[in-house]
């Protein structure tokens, strides 16, 4: 028997998508998040998230308050990267500006979870450090 046989449309209102969940310690007001766009803005060298715009970029996208913010694809450490433009989460430096862009989305009463990235096998091998 086909799936849409038995599939019988709900109305979004009476879906649990805008109804509270609890995610950790945090309590979300709905079941929307946006997810992880990895937009290769990061400075090079360095990986730091952009200093020009990144802070704009997340406050504008958790202006609702109860916003669930995943950020862009974060690598954890120098070996676990290989793109020269996406952001890392291993230095001071780097730090310093995601504490920026976590203030700005916690100031506007939201939430943020960063998405660890790791290249992997994708890695070229002469990126390898």
């Amino acid at each position: 028997m086909p799936f849409i046989q038995d599939f019988k449309p709900i109305a979004l209102k009476d879906s649990n998508l805008f109804k509270p969940i609890k995610v950790g310690n945090n309590e979300l007001p709905q079941r929307v998040a946006m997810a992880p766009l990895t937009r290769m803005r990061a400075h090079h060298p360095g990986n730091i998230p952009n200093k020009d715009w990144a802070v704009e970029y997340y406050s504008q996208r958790s202006e609702r308050p109860g916003s669930f913010i995943i950020t862009e694809g974060a690598y954890p450490s120098a070996q676990c990267g290989g793109y020269d433009n996406a952001p890392g989460i291993w230095n001071e430096e780097q730090l310093v500006q995601w504490r920026k862009i976590f203030g700005k989305i916690h100031e506007n009463k939201s939430f943020v979870w960063v998405q660890l990235w790791v290249l992997g096998k994708q890695r070229e091998s002469f990126e390898i450090q």
